[in-house]
């Protein structure tokens, strides 16, 4: 740890929001860049098609251009186009609108916000941490039911056989979705193991 006065502390604090505005306003110039490039094509008067700018780039699609050029994953990058979307095009809403407001809480609100509800997303944006309003947004898209992601890494004959199990959950018309079978078959599991941690004491009483 370093040891600070209070006056440079309270410099080192405008700073973070300064650059984070920065931060910001740069991700919202990205995103609006990045979805012109999406819609962009250019016309090919031989055969009169119109072909997207990132082909004539040499790419195959929108992610491999992000993902090669830009380091961005191509999800992420189609996330930054559909926020301009959401919040620039559709809600009419100006960059500096959402300028205090960060990248992480953009994302989340363009997936609940339009035109009537912008303004009191971006209230509630700048009124909660991160973690309470992408709850507010799940709340809004699920009726309440927060639903998480969960990321991990396994061998690859452990991730065949997980992906076979759910796909049979699905197959049997218990679940609809992969989360929903995984859901399934950890309660299943969770029974089985409560059994046996039952049945000692089960032959235990019939014993006595």
């Amino acid at each position: 740890m370093k040891q600070v006065t209070e006056k440079s502390l309270a410099q080192l604090r405008i700073i973070a929001v300064e650059e984070q505005q920065t931060v910001t306003r740069n991700a919202a110039r990205l995103a609006a860049t990045l979805h012109r490039i999406y819609y962009a094509t250019v016309a090919k008067w031989r055969d009169r098609q119109h072909v997207p700018a990132v082909e004539v780039w040499g790419h195959s699609d929108f992610h491999e251009y992000a993902e090669h050029e830009l380091g961005m994953h191509g999800g992420t990058a189609m996330r930054y186009v559909y926020m301009h979307q959401k919040l620039s095009v559709e809600c009419k809403i100006d960059v500096s609108a959402f300028a205090n407001i960060g990248i992480t809480k953009l994302l989340d609100i363009a997936r609940v916000s339009d035109e009537n509800s912008i303004t009191a997303w971006i209230k509630l944006a700048t009124e909660n941490g991160c973690c309470q309003l992408h709850n507010l947004v799940e709340q809004e898209l699920h009726g309440g039911a927060f639903k998480r992601n969960l990321s991990i890494l396994m061998d690859e004959r452990d991730f065949k056989k997980l992906r076979a199990a759910m796909a049979l959950v699905m197959r049997d018309g218990r679940a609809t979705t992969f989360g929903a079978a995984a859901g399934i078959i950890a309660a299943e599991w969770r029974t089985i193991e409560l059994s046996r941690a039952v049945a000692p004491v089960r032959q235990l009483k019939k014993a006595s």
